[in-house]
């Protein structure tokens, strides 16, 4: 039986059913249509530790991965012109086109050993690439790509929320508030300011 909670006027994945997209996307790596590199799939794991954005996680490169945190400070963006064309900026959403130098989001254990399995993999089949999520070419995934992947796993789930918007706001309300992290902190991490920082609400589930 599958339930979302409401949060504010969206809705917010419960942590159980957080557990089952990891299993499922684990799941799925065995598959044999991925040929060993479901890289969409590593990309779902680490936006559920992380609570990147789309364009974030797609603009991610091995350099902003540091010792002691992930350095989020751009995004891949689209526009449409004789078709989908990507690009990369340097600034984050929320700092609405102006650089100030991103956030930093420490690095788990969880978000160390996923990182570190990702690079085995991509070593392993001869992979290169400056981005921490590619294909097998080495090219950046389009968050396209990325979104109708979540949204496909998330319906074959039976889940009402199929949005990487979720993630945030499941990491801010399983996580961080049961954790006692401050408001401003909160944000920070996110990215946002504190007038949205996801604000958690005791509402009926909906099942």
């Amino acid at each position: 039986e599958i339930g979302v909670r409401l949060v504010g006027s969206e809705m917010c994945i419960r942590d159980r059913e957080i557990d089952l997209v990891t299993k499922t996307v684990r799941s799925r790596m065995t598959q044999n249509r991925y040929h060993g590199y479901f890289i969409l799939g590593y990309a779902i794991l680490l936006s559920v530790e992380t609570g990147m954005r789309v364009g974030e996680l797609c603009a991610l490169k091995w350099d902003d991965v540091k010792a002691d945190g992930i350095h989020i400070h751009a995004q891949q963006l689209m526009y449409k012109e004789n078709g989908r064309n990507y690009y990369y900026v340097d600034w984050t959403k929320d700092e609405k086109g102006f650089s100030q130098g991103g956030r930093r989001f420490p690095i788990t254990i969880e978000i160390r050993n996923l990182l570190s399995e990702i690079k085995s993999v991509q070593d392993s089949l001869g992979i290169k690439s400056e981005y921490v999520f590619c294909n097998r070419e080495g090219r950046w995934i389009y968050t396209k790509a990325y979104s109708d992947c979540l949204r496909a796993l998330c319906r074959s789930l039976g889940f009402q929320v199929t949005n990487n918007h979720a993630f945030r706001m499941s990491l801010n309300s399983n996580v961080f508030i049961p954790l006692g992290i401050p408001v401003t902190e909160r944000a920070r991490l996110l990215g946002h300011s504190v007038a949205v920082s996801y604000t958690h609400l005791t509402l009926p589930t909906i099942l």
